[in-house]
């Protein structure tokens, strides 16, 4: 018994050392520290699904988007069908609805409201491009437009079907106030000119009442005068012009489309455009009277996401149909914010709705476009703008975008009735399925700035133990500890990009429990155990996101090993059953029944508490002391010397009071043979027998701690958790040596 006993003490400290550096979660779970290999594990990704997880069904993504012409236009020029020059001309063809268009460039336009700034491609176009599309940058009532030099304009009346014969000669009228005078054509008697003259009187009202009004009220400053010095052929008079045309997308054009500020503007206006559209391009007309440093095309998301958001600063829930673009960015928020392909920059807005609504207030609008005048980088304008910065702001715009039913993240919901938000990217179904454990890999792909990326996992019934290890602000390794391999987690240096633009989110859904919102930044690992009723996670949703503004920094990726998900069946909470120890003599017998509770979380030696750079955290596995229970020890019997013993004595079990009351199960250990392997001691106090030896002087009553222990665990060989985690079954020893016998189940 003596060397069986020293021999497993050797592992005890192998094992049992310090393990208080890891602070409790709920449930009386801890938070450890640990690491899975890249090598040999099970990488699982499931396609996005519908499948209802505990208590919520997972999102889905929204339909999808129907192509466009110009999203037709852009694929050909992308993959080299088409040149940049060529992909200009037929950009201008399908928002003017020329028939020049190839029909294989003419797309499902139904539905599109807005046309991309094409006076800014215009601007980029060779000369003899220019020449080509310059009647499309004149205004409808010059001679030579697109309007008097093509069948285009009306072709297709969206009032009623005009045959080209019945086109108006070039005669306008208009509606004036004392800011805006709206044109339409002349049908002669017709009823078209009389619904043309209702809209323009209703535009006319619309935007010198409310629209103009407060967008000036917001941003302090008007669009450039229509005519500084000699009105000519712009409108005839100061006042801002606004067109009713037949044209597929509404637009705002400069007049001097080589320049950004202090420019001259007009509207194209679809007669049938709801006011909404009105509220998009007027917000364009603003955005001229702000210098903008970094050119045209630069600020060109920008104009497009405030002029979005300008529908809902105007509107509120009015045109929600028409403002509530959100999926055009939520549908693939690893795309870096400020990205422009004719629809991202549209469905960026979502970012001013946060930021407007619940980060910040809507003078930030304001001041972004004021230091534009200063920056030539559009995202410093807006850094410079926002208090505290996107470092701030932009993790908790990627945890408003989940948007789900529950409190507190339905802002949106609340707000705006807005139902769009993120899909994650991947919706993954955890079960272990017989193996000793799984582990998912997140995320993918390295973080571009302001960019962000999402994993949902729901639970299977067999999945008990779960550890999410933190390879995206800390270091990630595998590393050998002691006679076992682990993961360790090292602590970056405050400068570190992961540290200073990275963040690790997670919603948590306890069952019984509403969801839960946890900052993950600043933990190395943290630990769930599923068979504890308080503890019982049924979904969990961790969000990733790199607040990093600029452009030329390098995308956000893990130093050694990507952040890990560690699942696995093994019991975690409380094990119940017996352990028996015989002497090889057959003298002792001790018989244990007892539960176990888990205490903490055995770090194996890493871990230092203040963490500073540099700093490692580790775990191996789980410690259990007693909970309860009993110790009933009998002494019966000759020993080899002859002599003869008796006596018994049952003992409460004593608990925490010594280290040596204790399983060790190592359920996070990745690799090696200690995977769930698992050993442990009992101990007894002080027990009377009666001893009657040979030659002795009779029978003698003998008052001294027994040191017996209830052991797993030895030189013997290691003992492993059964395969579906629940049981705690092996012997040590027998065969003339003793014999320690143990029959644990894992409680749920």
């Amino acid at each position: 018994m003596t060397r069986t006993r020293a021999s497993f003490a050797l592992v005890a400290l192998a094992v049992v050392a310090a393990a208080a550096v890891v602070p409790f979660l709920p449930g009386g779970l801890p938070t450890p520290g640990h690491t899975a290999g890249e090598a040999g594990q099970e990488r699982v990704v499931v396609p996005l699904l519908a499948r209802d997880a505990p208590g919520e069904a997972i999102p889905t993504p929204d339909p999808p988007r129907a192509t466009t012409s110009l999203d037709l236009i852009n694929e050909a020029r992308d993959t080299g069908k088409i040149s940049a020059d060529q992909a200009t001309i037929y950009r201008f063809y399908a928002v003017f609805e020329d028939p020049r268009l190839p029909a294989a460039y003419r797309g499902d336009d139904t539905g599109v409201f807005d046309a991309p700034l094409l006076d800014e491609e215009f601007a980029a176009a060779p000369p003899a491009t220019q020449d080509l599309l310059r009647p499309f940058m004149l205004r409808p009532d010059n001679p030579e437009s697109w309007v008097n030099t093509t069948q285009a304009g009306y072709s297709e009346q969206a009032l009623g079907e005009v045959t080209a014969a019945a086109r108006p000669t070039g005669a306008w009228l208009s509606e004036s106030g004392s800011l805006v005078r709206v044109w339409y054509p002349d049908w002669g008697a017709v009823p078209q000119t009389a619904t043309l003259r209702a809209k323009a009187l209703a535009t006319v009202n619309e935007t010198e009442s409310l629209v103009w009004p407060k967008l000036k009220a917001l941003l302090g400053r008007e669009p450039p005068a229509d005519c500084l010095l000699l009105c000519g052929d712009r409108g005839g008079d100061s006042l801002y012009d606004i067109y009713l045309v037949n044209i597929d997308r509404s637009a705002t054009f400069r007049e001097a489309p080589y320049l950004c500020t202090g420019v001259t503007s007009y509207i194209l206006l679809n007669p049938t455009d709801k006011f909404s559209t009105l509220a998009h391009e007027l917000m364009h007309s603003f955005q001229n009277a702000f210098p903008q440093l970094g050119g045209c095309d630069e600020y060109r998301w920008l104009k497009e996401a405030t002029a979005q958001w300008a529908i809902d600063y105007v509107y509120g829930q009015t045109y929600n149909a028409d403002e509530q673009i959100a999926d055009w960015y939520l549908a693939d928020p690893r795309i870096s914010l400020e990205f422009k392909n004719d629809v991202r920059e549209y469905g960026a807005y979502v970012f001013f709705f946060y930021l407007t609504r619940i980060g910040a207030a809507p003078p930030v609008i304001k001041a972004m476009w004021q230091a534009a005048a200063s920056n030539s980088d559009s995202l410093k304008a807006v850094e410079d703008s926002i208090p505290d910065g996107f470092n701030k702001h932009f993790p908790e715009f990627a945890r408003y975008n989940w948007n789900d039913t529950w409190s507190p993240l339905n802002r949106y919901r609340l707000l705006d009735a807005l139902t769009d938000r993120v899909v994650p990217q991947h919706v993954t179904p955890v079960s272990i399925g017989g193996a000793p454990f799984k582990i998912y890999d997140m995320p993918d792909t390295p973080l571009k700035h302001l960019s962000s990326y999402y994993e949902d996992y729901s639970f299977g019934a067999d999945v008990s133990t779960i550890a999410f290890f933190n390879g995206f602000t800390y270091d990630l390794t595998l590393e050998q500890m002691n006679d076992m391999k682990i993961f360790t987690q090292t602590e970056l240096d405050g400068n570190a990009p992961n540290r200073k633009h990275g963040k690790v989110q997670a919603l948590l859904k306890y069952a019984g429990k509403d969801w839960q919102v946890a900052d993950w930044s600043d933990k190395p690992a943290v630990m769930f155990c599923r068979d504890d009723p308080n503890n019982r996670l049924e979904r969990l949703v961790i969000i990733f996101s790199d607040s990093d503004y600029q452009r030329t920094s390098p995308p956000l990726q893990p130093g050694n090993l990507k952040a890990k998900l560690f699942t696995s069946s093994v019991g975690c909470w409380r094990w119940q059953g017996t352990a028996t120890f015989t002497s090889s003599d057959n003298v002792y017998k001790i018989t244990a029944n007892v539960t176990w509770q888990a205490t903490s979380i055995n770090t194996g030696g890493p871990g230092v508490i203040p963490a500073s750079a540099g700093t490692k955290y580790g775990a191996l596995g789980q410690n259990f002391t007693p909970l309860q229970g009993t110790i009933t020890w009998t002494a019966s019997g000759t020993d080899g010397s002859g002599c003869t013993h008796s006596g018994s004595k049952t003992f409460q079990f004593l608990g925490q009071s010594t280290i040596f009351n204790f399983i060790f199960i190592s359920n996070l250990v990745p690799e090696g043979e200690w995977i769930n392997g698992y050993v442990g001691e009992g101990q007894i106090g002080s027990t009377k027998e009666t001893v009657n030896c040979p030659g002795g002087d009779g029978p003698e009553d003998v008052i001294e701690p027994k040191w017996f222990w209830l052991v797993a665990g030895s030189e013997t060989g290691l003992l492993h958790v059964s395969a579906d985690g629940r049981k705690l079954t092996g012997s040590v020893g027998g065969n003339g040596d003793d014999r320690w016998t143990w029959n644990f189940t894992a409680l749920k």
